[in-house]
């Protein structure tokens, strides 16, 4: 009866031995596979600067306003709208990404600027506001493949509901200097 006890275990420990030989076979034989293919390209040009990393940060200088029947040409007073576009390249890219658009606006005690919105230009779509001041786009693949660019508008507003007397030099018409954050991800419509 012990021989026959020790004969099992003897058995059972060598088939364990066999299972664990054919487990390794098999992770060592996918190990030794060839790989052809080809890594997705991912540089991105932001407003004609190539960008292949993640994050991206520049300050528009200059802006457009729109004109108002109540504030001579050339000038500037609360309630006139702004923008600026950024301008998204796809050229070098392979795969749909993601971007967020973080607006830096200045602080002034006289001036307040607020972004009434980020839209998207050429889909005609709302880029989606996430926090205070950033907004997320997806630049899906079809655009990729077209080698479609994409013009984001900022558009920003001058709030000032105390006063109407602003001292005109400190801004300038088309200088501001709002510094923008763009960071960029694969998309895998996660």
């Amino acid at each position: 009866m012990k021989k026959s006890i020790i004969t099992i275990l003897l058995l059972l420990f060598l088939g364990l031995i066999y299972v664990i030989y054919i487990a390794y076979g098999l992770f060592e034989s996918e190990i030794d596979g060839n790989v052809d293919g080809n890594v997705a390209r991912f540089t991105v040009r932001i407003n004609n600067a190539d960008i292949d990393n993640e994050n991206y940060r520049f300050t528009i200088e200059n802006i457009a306003y729109e004109t108002h029947n109540n504030v001579a040409p050339g000038k500037i007073a609360p309630g006139l709208n702004f923008y600026f576009d950024i301008i998204i390249d796809p050229t070098n890219v392979d795969v749909a990404f993601v971007y967020d658009i973080a607006v830096d606006i200045p602080e002034h005690e006289e001036i307040h600027l607020i972004i009434e919105r980020i839209h998207n230009i050429t889909t005609n779509t709302p880029l989606l506001l996430t926090d205070r001041n950033t907004y997320i786009g997806i630049f899906p693949l079809t655009l990729i493949e077209n080698n479609t660019p994409q013009t984001i508008r900022v558009y920003i507003k001058w709030v000032d509901p105390d006063s109407e007397e602003i001292d005109a030099s400190l801004i300038q018409t088309t200088q501001l200097g709002i510094p923008v954050n763009i960071s960029l991800m694969q998309y895998l419509r996660e």
